[in-house]
């Protein structure tokens, strides 16, 4: 008798671990918390960026965006400030600005210093043709490097 009784104990303790278990899950899908964490993402990373917003009608609006709250996004579009809702919102998209442009410029000036100075290191007896072409081709290797690692637009799909 005594067997039965402990038995039926673990077995209701079991039970209601797995109750609350359940019921401290919450109750959003899969794709809801995804969509949450690109929001979150738009909000913290492109906050002062300007911004390309698609909406389930298909409006497209560019501006700056303000913040992300209130369910909204809240841009400056020249004069006027937009403010579209989270849940009409499909496609955010980003496009590369001077800051970008500056490190693939940067990238293509480190790329040309890197050649040159493995030529001259490399070849004791290097002539400035070599010294020139070794620029050339950095500089070619950098900005390429550059360009495509930080001068790229980004599209974020909401949903």
């Amino acid at each position: 008798m005594k067997k039965k009784s402990y038995l039926v104990i673990i077995g209701l303790f079991i039970l209601s671990l797995v109750l609350n278990s359940t019921l401290a899950q919450g109750t959003e899908t899969f794709d809801d918390q995804a969509k949450l964490i690109r929001i979150k993402k738009i909000a913290n990373e492109w906050q002062g960026a300007v911004l390309t917003l698609e909406t389930r009608n298909g409006q497209i609006i560019k501006g700056r965006l303000i913040e992300v709250s209130a369910g909204s996004y809240h841009l400056a579009t020249g004069a006027t400030k937009a403010h579209l809702s989270l849940v009409d919102v499909v496609k955010v998209s980003y496009e590369p600005g001077i800051p970008e442009m500056l490190l693939s410029f940067g990238s293509a000036v480190m790329g040309s210093a890197f050649l040159t100075g493995a030529i001259l290191i490399a070849k004791d007896d290097a002539s400035d043709a070599d010294v020139s072409r070794a620029a050339l081709l950095g500089l070619l290797a950098g900005g390429y490097w550059g360009v495509s690692t930080f001068y790229e637009s980004e599209v974020i799909y909401v949903e």
